[in-house]
C-alpha cells in the first residue's frame, strides 16, 4: 500500500506545481544590476515611530526581508548569525528557544519562564516561549533592539527586544513563489500574493511556508534518519481604510511544527552509565519515540487614527499555543548493571528515562498609544498596556525498565518510577508609560522616558513524588509519552504548592544625542529595565524546588555612534555598554537532579558591538558585524552538590566572555544576455565559552572541556536571475568545511547525559523563485 502523504507534503507538492507554472510567465523588462553606490536608507520603528535607522539613538540591528531570504534563514533563531552579540539555543528542539543578548539570557526553559528579550510579531507580544520559535517567511524586516526597552516595549524587555515585521498589503497586485531542495531530503516552499480586494480601500496579503526534512542525525538501531523537521504556517493580512484618517489591519497567522529533539547524550565515545558505544557526532541510539509538536495561532487588530496634532494607535491581540514534547535521556540498548535496591540485587537490563510534557497557553493583550505629530521641539508618546496569560502544563519524567527493578504492581506488571508536575499559572500585567524627546538645539536632543508596571502571578501546582522515590504508573495502561495525573497508581506522594505574588516596579531611560553633521550621530543613555518575578515549576526531587524569585533589575550605561562616510558608500555604527544586574535569575541543577531557580545578587555585564556596510565599487557589497560581551558574578551563592553553597564571585557568567563575528561579500554581474549573476560568501565565528557557573566541566567523564568549542562557519551561494527579471535560480552550500563542534550544553546532568548541542553538518541544495 503506498505511503500516505502528510498534509505538509501535499501542500508542498501543490505549491511546487504552481511555481513551475509561474516560471513560464515572462515580461519585456530586462533585469539590471543595482548600480547604486550609496547604501540604502533603512526605516525602522524602534521608537514606535517610522524613522531612519541612522537617526535612532539606540543600538539597533535591522535585517531586510530579502537579505533574510537570500541567507536561507528559515526559523526565528536563525537570525543570530546576522546580529552581533545575539545568540540562541533550542534546549529541547524548537519548542522553547532561549535568546541571549549582550550576555543576558533566560536560563530557564520551562513553559512558565520569563525571557528578558521579548519577541514581538507585528506589534503583538508573544509572551510564551513556545510561540517564539516560528518559521520566517514573507517578512519586511526584523529589528533587534539592544539594551533595556521597557518604556515602549514593556513587559520583561530588560535586555532588549526582537521585533518581526511582516511584508504589508500592497495597492497593486503582486506575488512570488519560492521552492528549494537540499541535503537530508530538505524540501521547502513559500510564497505570497498581495493586492486590492475591494476597490482601493481594502487590501490584502496572503503568505505561506512549508518545510519537510528528514534531519541530519542517524539512528544506529535501524540506520534511519533522526531530527525530522516538518512545519507549515499561513499568514493573512487585511488593511481596511475606514476613512481618510483611519486604518485598520486584521492579522491571522497560524502554524504547526512537528520535529524530533536530537541532542547527543555525551561528548565521549561511551555512555558512562551503560557502556554503550555512542558513535559519531551525528549518531544516536533511539529505541523509544521522541517528538516535539507545536501549534501556535495569532489574531490581532491594529487600529490607527490620525487626529489634529497626534496619532492614536491601538493593538488588540490574542496568542494561543499548544506543545507536546517527549525526549529520552537514557535510551539504552546495551544492558548495564544498575542496582536500585529493588528485587534480588543488581539487575542486568535495558532501561530508559523519558521526559514528556504538554502545555497550553492563551494570551490576550491590549495596548493603546498616543503619539505627537506636530513639529514642536517636544515630541511625546503616552500609552497603557494590559496583558493576561493563562498557562496549563503537565510534565513528567519516567524511569524504569522491563525487569521489575522498581518492584511489581498488582497483576505482575513492572512498576515505572514517575515524577510529575501538573500546574496552572495565571499572569496579569498592567502598565502606563511615557516617552518624550526635546530638541534643545538644531543638533542636541534629550530623551526622558518612564514606565510603571504592576504584575500579578499565581501558581497552583501538584507535585507527584514522595521522598524522591515512591510514585509509580502502570505501563499497561499509561502512555509514557503523555502521562496524566489520573495515571498515577500511588497517590501518597502527591503534594500541592500555591504561590500568589504581586510585584510593582518602574523602568525608564534618560538619554542625550548630538548630530555632529547630517551623517554622524553620537548618543549616550542611562536606562533601567526589569524582568518580572517568576516561579520555578520544574520540581524533580521535592516541593522545595517550587520557589518564587523577585524581579530582576538591570541598569544599563551605553554610548554609541551612527555614521556614514564617503558619500554614503560606508556605514559604520558601534556602541559600548555596561550593565549592573540585581537578582539575575539563574537555573542551577545539582547532581541529585534538583532544579533550582536561584537569583545571583550582583552581576555585571560589559561589551561592545560594531556593524559596517560598504560599497567600495559598483555592485560590490561588503558587510561586517562583530560583538564581544562578558558577564561576571560579583555576588552569587550557588547551591553545590554537597548541599551547601559556593560563592562564585569573580566567575564568568555562562556563554559570555566571547566574540561573535559575521561577514559577507556579494557581487552583481549584469550578463550580456540581460541576466544577473550574484555570488555570495558568508562567514561567521562564535567563540567558545564556559557552560557552567562554576567555570569547570560539570562531569569530566561526559564533557571533558569547561568551554564549548570555537565555531567557524563558511557558507556560499550563487544566484542567477533570468532575462525578464521573473525567475531566479540559486545553489547554496552551508558549513562548507563541516565544523561539528559543541555549541551548547544544557545544565542537566541526568544519569550520565549532558545533552550536548552541536553545529549542524554541511548541507547543499538548489532553489528557484518566481515573481509576478
Amino acid at each position: 500500500m503506498p505511503k500516505k502523504l502528510s498534509w505538509t507534503r501535499r501542500w508542498m507538492l501543490m505549491c511546487a506545481t504552481g511555481a513551475s507554472c509561474l516560471a513560464g510567465w515572462s515580461a519585456d523588462a530586462q533585469p539590471e544590476a543595482d548600480r547604486a553606490t550609496q547604501i540604502d536608507e533603512i526605516i525602522v520603528t524602534a521608537q514606535r515611530r517610522a524613522e531612519s535607522l541612522q537617526d535612532v539613538p539606540i543600538s539597533v540591528t535591522a535585517l531586510g526581508g530579502d537579505d533574510i531570504a537570500d541567507a536561507g534563514l528559515t526559523s526565528a533563531t536563525d537570525i543570530v548569525t546576522q546580529v552581533p552579540n545575539l545568540q540562541a539555543v533550542n534546549t529541547f528542539g524548537n519548542s522553547t528557544p532561549q535568546f541571549t543578548l549582550r550576555g543576558v539570557s533566560n536560563t530557564e526553559f520551562n513553559p512558565s519562564s520569563n525571557t528578558p528579550i521579548p519577541v514581538y510579531s507585528d506589534d503583538l507580544l508573544l509572551n510564551n516561549l513556545a510561540a517564539q520559535g516560528f518559521a520566517l517567511f514573507d517578512l519586511d524586516r526584523v529589528e533587534v533592539l539592544k539594551g533595556p526597552q521597557g518604556t515602549l516595549f514593556g513587559y520583561n524587555a530588560s535586555a532588549g527586544v526582537i521585533h518581526f515585521v511582516s511584508a504589508q498589503p500592497t495597492g497593486a497586485p503582486e506575488g512570488r513563489l519560492h521552492a528549494s531542495y537540499g541535503s537530508f531530503n530538505d524540501r521547502s516552499v513559500d510564497g505570497s500574493m498581495s493586492g486590492p480586494i475591494v476597490g482601493d480601500w481594502v487590501r490584502g496579503r496572503l503568505a505561506f511556508t512549508a518545510r519537510d526534512t528528514d534531519g541530519h542525525f542517524k539512528n544506529l538501531i535501524d540506520g534511519e534518519p533522526l531530527g525530522e523537521d516538518e512545519r507549515w504556517a499561513v499568514r493573512a493580512l487585511v488593511d481596511v481604510d475606514l476613512g481618510e484618517n483611519t486604518l485598520a489591519q486584521i492579522k491571522l497567522q497560524t502554524g504547526r511544527f512537528l520535529g524530533q529533539p536530537t541532542m547527543r547524550p555525551a561528548e565521549q565515545e561511551l555512555q558512562p552509565l551503560t557502556g554503550q558505544v555512542l558513535g559519531g557526532t551525528y549518531d544516536l541510539y533511539s529505541t523509544t519515540r521522541q517528538f516535539e509538536r507545536v501549534r501556535a495561532t495569532e489574531l490581532s487588530l491594529r487600529l490607527t487614527h490620525r487626529f489634529d496634532g497626534f496619532d492614536l494607535n491601538a493593538v488588540t491581540g490574542g496568542v494561543s499555543t499548544k506543545t507536546h514534547l517527549a525526549f529520552n535521556y537514557v535510551d539504552g540498548v546495551v544492558q548495564g548493571v544498575f542496582d536500585l535496591g529493588y528485587g534480588n540485587g543488581p539487575v542486568q537490563t535495558p532501561y530508559y528515562g523519558v521526559q514528556s510534557g504538554r502545555a497550553e497557553s492563551d494570551q490576550f493583550s491590549q495596548e493603546v498609544r498616543l503619539s505627537s505629530t506636530t513639529e514642536s521641539p517636544l515630541q511625546w508618546i503616552v500609552g497603557a498596556f494590559y496583558m493576561q496569560e493563562d498557562l496549563r502544563s503537565t510534565g513528567s519524567f519516567l524511569f524504569g525498565d522491563d525487569s521489575g527493578a522498581f518492584g511489581y504492581l498488582d497483576g505482575g506488571a513492572p512498576a515505572v518510577f514517575l515524577v510529575l508536575d501538573d500546574y496552572e499559572q495565571d499572569i496579569k500585567s498592567v502598565a502606563v508609560f511615557a516617552h518624550t524627546t526635546y530638541q534643545a538645539t538644531e543638533r542636541l536632543k534629550f530623551t526622558l522616558a518612564g514606565r510603571l508596571s504592576r504584575d500579578k502571578r499565581r501558581l497552583d501546582q501538584d507535585f507527584y513524588n514522595y521522598d524522591g522515590f515512591g510514585t509509580y504508573i502502570d505501563p499497561r495502561t499509561a502512555n509514557p509519552y503523555d502521562v496524566r495525573p489520573d495515571d498515577v497508581v500511588d497517590l501518597t506522594g502527591v503534594q500541592n504548592v500555591k504561590h500568589d505574588r504581586t510585584w510593582e516596579f518602574w523602568s525608564g531611560r534618560v538619554g542625550v544625542d548630538y548630530q555632529v553633521d547630517p551623517d554622524k550621530l553620537l548618543y549616550a543613555s542611562v536606562s533601567k529595565g526589569v524582568k518580572s518575578g517568576a516561579f520555578n515549576t520544574a520540581a524533580f526531587i521535592d516541593v522545595a524546588e517550587i520557589n518564587a524569585v523577585d524581579p530582576e533589575e538591570l541598569v544599563a550605561y551605553e554610548a554609541g555612534a551612527k555614521t556614514e562616510w564617503l558619500d554614503r558608500r560606508l556605514r559604520l555604527n558601534g556602541s559600548v555598554f555596561f550593565y549592573k544586574v540585581d537578582g539575575y535569575h539563574q537555573k542551577v541543577v545539582n547532581e541529585f537532579g534538583q532544579e533550582l531557580l536561584q537569583p545571583a545578587k550582583d552581576v555585571e555585564f560589559r561589551g561592545f558591538e560594531i556593524e559596517a556596510r560598504a560599497i567600495p565599487v559598483e555592485n560590490l557589497v561588503l558587510s561586517l558585524g562583530a560583538g564581544w560581551s562578558e558577564g561576571e558574578y560579583k555576588d552569587f551563592l550557588s547551591p553545590n552538590d554537597a548541599g551547601g553553597f559556593d560563592q562564585l564571585a569573580g566567575n564568568t557568567v555562562p556563554y559570555t566572555g566571547r566574540w561573535d563575528v559575521s561577514a559577507d561579500i556579494s557581487y552583481s554581474w549584469l550578463m550580456p544576455n540581460g541576466g544577473l549573476l550574484e555570488p555570495m560568501v558568508e562567514y561567521s565565528y562564535l567563540q567558545g565559552a564556559f557552560s557552567e557557573e562554576t567555570n569547570e566541566p560539570k562531569d569530566i567523564s561526559l564533557s571533558p572541556e569547561a568551554k564549548t568549542d570555537d565555531i567557524h562557519l563558511v557558507n556560499a551561494r550563487l544566484f542567477y536571475t533570468l532575462p525578464g527579471d521573473r525567475i531566479r535560480i540559486g545553489v547554496f552550500a552551508n558549513n562548507l568545511f563541516e565544523e561539528d563542534g559543541v555549541l551548547r550544553r544544557t545544565p542537566l546532568d541526568i544519569f550520565g547525559n549532558t545533552l550536548s548541542i552541536y553545529a549542524p553538518p554541511r548541507t547543499a541544495g538548489v532553489s528557484i523563485a518566481a515573481r509576478f
